[in-house]
């Protein structure tokens, strides 16, 4: 008796773990990309879009000469950089880059293949989804290895869009905006979430081109050399 409840509960337990793993999201289950957190996920809370929106305010937000979208090297790798989540820029109006910069463990990094926003025009989200619509090429690797599936990784902002801050002394203020607050705003893309990188040396590439190869609207090839720093190692 006490083999034959043995045999019941291992039973049991192998039933539950079936059970558990055909419960798994789909979008979950087929994950091609480890380390990657899936297009549909969450991260503390926020949806890929959300967090695109949220990128786009982190990305206007310091002028040009302190600008991530505009460093050549990595030295504003840094710039307003807080909380869990650490951002890294393409390059505005297109080309390549490769930088250099060191990033805390523990964060998630999120970044755009490509992407695009309109802000209080009208039709802000045809716009975006016009332009994104376009994209021809897609590319990305971790340390070398390419990810899988990217056409599944675009996201757009949520229903209402987002309020985009200009504020002063801005990028966008540099060019004649004014200080304040667009809304509504509606940004559109492909964007990768990498759960946190062990310490040491990470080499990320990306790449995103819009329209026709040979005569590309917009292109944007960027290489990161990462250094995660163990902590208390950070200057």
């Amino acid at each position: 008796m006490i083999m034959k409840g043995k045999k019941l509960i291992v039973a049991g337990l192998l039933l539950a773990f079936i059970l558990a793993v055909l419960a798994v999201p789909e979008v979950y289950a087929k994950n091609y990309n480890p380390g990657v957190l899936p297009p549909h996920s969450e991260v503390l809370g926020k949806t890929y879009g959300e967090w695109g929106d949220i990128w786009w305010n982190w990305a206007v937000e310091p002028p040009s000469a302190t600008n991530p979208m505009f460093d050549e090297t990595g030295s504003d790798c840094d710039v307003d950089q807080s909380g869990h989540i650490w951002f890294l820029a393409g390059v505005w109006n297109g080309g390549s880059v490769e930088r250099t910069c060191t990033v805390p463990p523990g964060k998630f990094i999120f970044f755009p293949l490509v992407n695009t926003f309109f802000a209080a025009e009208g039709d802000e989200r045809a716009k975006a989804n016009a332009f994104i619509d376009k994209v021809s090429i897609l590319e990305c690797s971790i340390d070398g290895v390419p990810l899988q599936n990217l056409s599944s990784y675009r996201a757009e902002s949520p229903d209402g869009g987002f309020v985009l801050t200009v504020p002063p002394d801005s990028l966008f203020t540099e060019f004649g905006a004014p200080a304040g607050d667009y809304a509504p705003a509606v940004s559109d893309g492909y964007w990768v979430m990498l759960a946190p990188l062990p310490v040491g040396q990470h080499v990320i590439y990306f790449r995103g081109l819009v329209g026709d190869p040979a005569a590309p609207d917009f292109e944007t090839e960027v290489t990161y050399n990462l250094t995660i720093v163990p902590p208390g190692k950070r200057k």
